[in-house]
């Protein structure tokens, strides 16, 4: 039985979204940088620069103030507003959305439910609670009619160590930090909850690290893969991220490594793909989105010039797209709403059956039956992550 479906159409039901909790014991343990005193701050520093830059923010939130005005803090306010309004249908606090009125909102509320659900992985030595949150629309019946999206930050989680009391989620390395995701989708198929797409949005990206130690033929891993203005390594995020300051890139990058931290998942992703059977890859869907002029992961950032044709060597069907926004900055075009990136191959109008964006392009992904697990950037919490979605679907769904 699948927990968290109910059909519409049956007698009794009294929600659409309900769920037994989801529970399982995991083997999970991971060797830190925390080994001493020194390292284990230098590695915290890295792993905030590169990972997790809103963990001290988030970690501290009542200590934010109402004069507090600095762009992460109110980006968190308007997405958790937004969130709040909508899942609470308190249409008179919903901030201004650009491009959206209410009544698409409303609609979508009409449509679709939302419910935050907690998954628990016990292991021998910590024990993880991690939140995701489901968007699914109404006529979801698995294989059927309907959509079901899972959302996944990597902020918002908890551990507890042995009977020491339970703390914000901290981790210590490189394996812990991309390799989690996986064992929530684990978890959830062992809860036949079964994703069929795995999409990793920026830092998301990291989790695909993860998948050169994975046999290929795991059945909790999606066959379909869509790769959104994906962190391609950490070497080179390194040098774009800090271009103008000579040798600080490579000096940052060098620690990154010692410490175990320099994440690779371009060419973890190819490895894991040229570890598959041909046989099994053929039945593998990988969709690269980039944002043509991205700020973070174009240029020296994006991935080598190989890195399709690898992957389509294995077998698997591997589609390119580019978008951009003409009438905007390249600097905000890696984290722009789906709507606002059109084509970057076709800047002349859009015959009928054409993609006009990057959400019309997404909600033809979500087949009847299809339920995709997100993976959010390093600046994405559930909060903002739903707001991306949502609009998405607000701007695309009947239309």
């Amino acid at each position: 039985m699948n927990h968290l479906a109910c059909d519409a159409r049956s007698t009794g039901c009294s929600t659409l979204l309900y769920s037994a909790p989801i529970s399982t014991k995991s083997n999970l343990s991971f060797a830190g940088y925390d080994t001493n005193f020194i390292y284990e701050h230098l590695g915290n520093a890295l792993r905030d620069q590169f990972y997790l830059p809103l963990k001290a923010l988030i970690g501290n939130s009542s200590n934010i103030t109402a004069k507090d005005v600095s762009y992460d803090i109110a980006t968190l306010r308007y997405s958790k507003a937004f969130y709040n309004a909508f899942s609470t249908k308190n249409w008179e606090n919903l901030p201004s959305v650009p491009n959206l009125d209410v009544k698409d909102l409303q609609r979508l509320a009409g449509q679709y439910q939302v419910l935050d659900k907690n998954v628990t992985l016990a292991s021998e030595k910590k024990t993880y609670t991690v939140k995701l949150r489901f968007i699914q629309s109404n006529d979801f019946v698995a294989n059927e009619m309907g959509h079901r999206l899972i959302l996944y930050s990597f902020y918002g989680n908890l551990e507890k160590i042995g009977n020491q009391e339970t703390q914000d989620w901290d981790p210590k390395s490189l394996a812990e930090i991309s390799h989690l995701p996986l064992e929530v989708l684990k978890a959830l198929k062992t809860h036949e909850i079964a994703a069929h797409f795995l999409h990793c949005f920026s830092l998301g990206c990291v989790s695909l690290d993860s998948l050169k130690n994975m046999n290929p033929t795991a059945n909790y891993i999606p066959k379909n893969f869509i790769l959104q203005n994906g962190i391609a390594s950490i070497r080179k995020t390194a040098m774009t991220a800090l271009p103008a300051i000579p040798l600080l890139p490579s000096i940052l990058y060098g620690f990154a490594k010692f410490l175990h931290l320099d994440a690779n998942p371009e060419q973890s992703f190819t490895q894991y793909f040229q570890n598959m059977n041909s046989r099994f890859a053929s039945n593998r869907n990988i969709s690269i989105v980039q944002a043509q002029y991205d700020n973070y992961f174009s240029g020296k950032g994006d991935y080598d010039p190989g890195f399709v044709d690898q992957l389509n060597k294995t077998g698997a069907f591997v589609e390119q797209v580019k978008f951009w926004a003409p009438e905007s900055h390249p600097r905000g075009h890696h984290a722009l709403r789906p709507d606002a990136l059109i084509p970057f191959t076709n800047a002349q109008p859009h015959s009928s059956n054409q993609t006009k964006s990057l959400a019309h392009y997404f909600l033809k992904k979500l087949t009847p039956g299809t339920t995709l697990f997100s993976l959010g950037g390093s600046r994405q919490t559930l909060d903002s992550s739903a707001y991306q979605w949502l609009t998405t679907l607000a701007l695309t769904s009947n239309k």
